[in-house]
């Protein structure tokens, strides 16, 4: 009777491991090719990641052994800027399905207008700004205080600018339309 008792944690026991090491082991659905998506980030970051390219990646100590004294801010992504201009971009119609409101500005008179004049709709919206254009902590500060409350992110945004044919900003992208 003892013996039987013994057994039935230790059966217990191994199909239980069994079963998480089944459950842990990966398994491909489907694999249908394809291309890499490391190009698609590297305009984000400008950091490509060997990973992704086949190589094994570096060993990175942890972020304090690195020495870092402070966490990364958004004025650490200053100076930025792009190969859009201030000017003029005409209205019109697109199909973003889901795309979260989201405006292009720069540190120049053409911009700091447009964010005074609209502001509210901006903070209705709950937009984000990128701020294609800057070069210091004050203009980014001053940017900031046109809009406040609404997040703003320096990047240059080119490959967006691209992707929607757009030259020109300040503009405001929702999910149906480009507009100034």
């Amino acid at each position: 009777m003892m013996q039987g008792k013994q057994l039935v944690p230790g059966v217990l026991g191994w199909m239980l491991a069994l079963a998480m090491s089944q459950a842990m082991a990966l398994e491909v659905v489907a694999d249908h090719g394809g291309v890499p998506a490391q190009p698609y980030y590297s305009p984000i970051s400008n950091v490509s990641d060997p990973e992704i390219a086949g190589e094994p990646a570096p060993v990175r100590p942890p972020l304090a052994a690195a020495g870092l004294p402070r966490q990364v801010s958004v004025v650490d992504r200053l100076p930025v800027s792009s190969q859009l201009q201030p000017g003029r971009v005409a209205r019109r119609a697109v199909s973003l399905p889901g795309m979260t409101p989201l405006f292009l500005v720069g540190y120049d008179n053409l911009s700091l207008q447009w964010l005074s004049v609209r502001a509210a709709q901006l903070q209705q919206l709950g937009a984000t700004g990128v701020v294609v254009n800057a070069q210091t902590a004050a203009q980014l500060a001053e940017l900031q205080r046109r809009v406040p409350g609404v997040p703003l992110v320096p990047e240059s945004a080119d490959d967006m600018a691209s992707r929607l044919r757009l030259s020109g900003y300040p503009v405001l992208i929702t999910a149906t339309a480009i507009e100034q």
